[in-house]
């Protein structure tokens, strides 16, 4: 199955190597995103103040959908084209690996 929390880092590679955008689904799928430097405060944050010890933090930036990230790419990179395919993909892929990135 596809990890949908690599998607930002596949459109990446994708767009810099100039292959087309491929979006399985309606592309509506959201999922929380944080800068590193966000996440690097929430983790310090706990540390510097002794009384938040043991608290639970929820670290967001950004709700972003698929089609949200493809967006700015083509934006940054007006020959990268996207294909919106409204089926499910016919071969589940892990993006770990270059399998099936054609």
């Amino acid at each position: 199955m596809t990890r949908f929390d690599a998607v930002a880092n596949r459109f990446a590679y994708l767009a810099g190597v100039q292959r087309r955008l491929t979006i399985y689904g309606d592309g509506l799928q959201k999922r929380l995103f944080a800068q590193l430097r966000d996440a690097s405060s929430a983790v310090q944050y706990p540390l510097k103040d002794t009384d938040q010890n043991g608290g639970i933090y929820n670290v967001v930036g950004v709700i972003a959908s698929i089609l949200d990230l493809a967006e700015p790419i083509g934006e940054i990179q007006p020959g990268i084209a996207t294909t919106l395919h409204r089926t499910r993909h016919p071969h589940p892929i892990s993006l770990l690996t270059s399998q099936a990135i054609n």
